[in-house]
């Protein structure tokens, strides 16, 4: 585990302890910082840029921004980031992580019914320690 790790484990239990406490608001932004800060440094490292602009499933699969149909919650896309590369101005799909609480065995059914790549992480920043961080990404 990393230092940043060890800093979002730590908030995320500071956080835990301080929910419905004065200090909890404070708490809450110290994490989110951090998991932002994470978020950042895990994107950079793979040479993608991190984007608020939602990323389907049949997006991904495609690898363009086609117009897709609002889809039902998959439990093993929980709290989604979003990640795209290529240049600015024509943004490619890139990835989708998840912070899951499925199991490896239901993530990897659900990569193979849709066609898709996926990567276990050592760390999720969701909730360390009871989510699973996992990356998304089409066969080429």
């Amino acid at each position: 585990m990393n230092a940043l790790e060890q800093q979002i484990v730590e908030a995320r239990a500071a956080f835990d302890h301080a929910v419905g406490g004065r200090d909890s608001d404070a708490a809450y932004k110290l994490l989110r910082e951090l998991q932002r800060e994470e978020q950042l440094r895990f994107a950079l490292a793979r040479g993608w840029r991190c984007t608020s602009r939602h990323i389907s499933l049949e997006q991904l699969k495609a690898g363009m921004w086609i117009r897709t149909r609002p889809s039902a919650h998959d439990p093993e896309i929980d709290h989604a980031e979003f990640f795209v590369d290529g240049p600015l101005q024509r943004p490619q799909i890139a990835a989708i992580r998840s912070h899951t609480y499925a199991s490896g065995e239901k993530v990897d059914a659900f990569a193979h019914r849709h066609g898709l790549r996926v990567e276990v992480l050592p760390f999720s920043s969701y909730i360390p320690n009871r989510t699973v961080a996992v990356v998304y990404t089409r066969k080429k």
